[in-house]
């Protein structure tokens, strides 16, 4: 009987062990998978057990990078190729807020987008609807001195200018062709 009890406790040990297990992957610069962190920009640490909450990646040395993610499929030899859902909060090194964004069920960015100087200015603002900016999208001038706005619809540019105002005044700007 004492050893059916002990070789229960091993089981249940070697289970909550493999439950509990982590996976660290890295990432270059350009969010292509490397074998290791001497190579790595980026690194995300994924538990296997906790696939359906919020996580977050950092930035090799160890500050935050983003928050909020709920991975739905890893591609550690390309992160461009992940899915993530969720409200994701991204971060400059210094840990000033970098961008603000939600990503809904489909892997698609939706609602409000907003992206900031590491001064802590506002720098972008822009509305998705389904994965594509939608709407009036707007570029902000560093200084404060101005922004430009931009009509989308289904991501692409609704209009061939885009708007300029600095000082309150308005001035159209021809938006060159790719």
């Amino acid at each position: 009987m004492r050893k059916l009890v002990v070789i229960s406790i091993l089981i249940c040990c070697i289970q909550f062990n493999s439950a509990q297990k982590n996976d660290t992957i890295y990432y270059d610069v350009n969010w292509k998978g490397v074998s290791t962190k001497e190579f790595a920009s980026y690194f995300y640490v994924l538990n296997e057990s906790q696939k359906d909450q919020p996580t977050k990646e950092y930035y090799i040395t160890g500050e935050l990078y983003l928050e909020g993610i709920i991975p739905v499929n890893i591609d550690k030899n390309d992160a461009n190729k992940s899915k993530f859902k969720g409200h994701l909060i991204g971060y400059y090194k210094s840990g000033k807020k970098k961008a603000e964004y939600y990503s809904n069920d489909s892997c698609k960015y939706e609602g409000t987008y907003t992206s900031y100087y590491e001064s802590g200015i506002r720098e972008s603002k822009g509305t998705f609807k389904n994965g594509k900016l939608d709407g009036t999208y707007y570029y902000f001038y560093e200084n404060g001195n101005g922004y430009i706005e931009i009509e989308m619809k289904d991501g692409v540019y609704k209009n061939d200018y885009a708007i300029s105002v600095i000082d309150g005044k308005r001035i159209k700007v021809k938006i060159p062709k790719k």
